[in-house]
């Protein structure tokens, strides 16, 4: 239910904890794949990594936001646009996450360079839609960039 509502646009109906929830479980997953290229303990030390730099990422977009571009904004309002757009980048990377699984259990040593840029690609995917979202939700441009 969460994830349809997030991917529907309805993510304000949603409380924070859930979308946070979702958010920590999405990016784990998706760097637990990452990590098992490595194996062993890489991949707890991804998976618990990962969601940790969506939160700071989350709460450094949402201060920048607020204070260069929206201050006529609602401090609650420009939290859940960037909360979205977090959770978002992240529910698409989780999707993503049994690709990355498979090449990085598939991927010789010496094709590292192309594991890079698959994980780059999904990087790229996810961020594309959270900013997308974020311009469909705030419909301002400046806000965007911020």
């Amino acid at each position: 239910m969460t994830a349809a509502a997030l991917l529907r646009g309805l993510a304000g109906d949603l409380s924070v904890a859930r979308v946070l929830l979702l958010s920590t479980a999405s990016s784990a997953a998706f760097a637990a794949a990452i990590g098992a290229y490595t194996g062993g303990r890489q991949i707890l030390y991804a998976a618990v990594k990962m969601p940790l730099y969506f939160l700071v990422t989350l709460l450094l977009s949402f201060a920048a936001m607020h204070l260069f571009a929206a201050r006529d904004f609602r401090l609650r309002d420009t939290f859940a646009a960037a909360l979205e757009a977090v959770a978002l980048t992240t529910l698409v990377l989780g999707a993503l996450a049994p690709i990355v699984l498979l090449a990085a259990l598939s991927c010789p040593p010496s094709a590292y360079a192309a594991l890079v840029l698959l994980l780059v690609a999904c990087i790229g995917a996810g961020g594309v839609a959270a900013v997308a979202r974020l311009q469909a939700r705030l419909r301002r441009p400046a806000l965007t960039a911020a």
